[in-house]
């Protein structure tokens, strides 16, 4: 299957969602996580809830490393791949596809994380915080990723959700063009996410499993 093809480690032990994650050179990696989104999601019988359980398993199966896609990337501080996958829902860690993270693992991520925070980059710790929020299944800011019972719906798209003022001006510079897409034309979260393009031109770099 799709699945089977996309999850199978080559001799590296990396899979193709993992090489998109580690993709810091050709400035694509948004792109080729979408598409292998879509790849999963058109080859999936159409009962939403297979679709959505395939797609789950290939954004966030862990290798043996106990690294998700989503970690690789903040461990390498690939914000391309980052927002990539935080366009498509997926998550930091999931527990439904790969168990109860480790100890000794979550303890090694906890450090590389607050490594990267202590470098003060707005944009890689909003979407290390959209992430994790994902992973607890809550709903988050659009921009800075706080799980809060005060979000306010874009009143533009009523999508996106901000905690604060200070969060939809931040991000409006992104979302203006989703913003005015939606009222257009009706779209659905999904057609939206799949039209937007991450920001290129990162530090070059190489796969964690290569």
């Amino acid at each position: 299957s799709v699945v089977d093809a996309i999850l199978e480690k080559d001799s590296q032990g990396c899979n193709a969602m993992m090489h998109a994650a580690n993709d810091q050179s050709s400035g694509y990696a948004a792109l080729t996580i979408r598409m292998l989104v879509q790849a999963v999601s058109f080859s999936t019988s159409g009962d939403p809830q297979a679709k959505e359980k395939a797609v789950r398993r290939v954004l966030n199966t862990a290798d043996d490393a106990h690294f998700s896609p989503p970690m690789a990337a903040i461990a390498l501080r690939n914000l391309n791949a980052m927002e990539g996958f935080l366009q498509v829902g997926a998550r930091y860690w999931d527990k439904k596809i790969n168990g109860k993270l480790p100890r000794q693992a979550k303890l090694q991520h906890d450090v590389t994380i607050e490594m990267i925070k202590k470098l003060k980059n707005e944009q890689l710790n909003n979407a290390i915080q959209r992430l994790q929020t994902n992973s607890e299944d809550l709903i988050g800011c659009s921009y800075c990723g706080v799980a809060t019972d005060e979000l306010q719906l874009c009143s533009g798209c009523g999508l996106a959700r901000y905690c604060s003022r200070k969060c939809q001006t931040k991000s409006w510079k992104k979302h203006k063009y989703v913003c005015k897409a939606k009222a257009k034309v009706n779209l659905t979260q999904t057609d939206l996410a799949s039209s937007i393009n991450a920001p290129r031109g990162l530090e070059k770099g190489g796969c964690l499993g290569c």
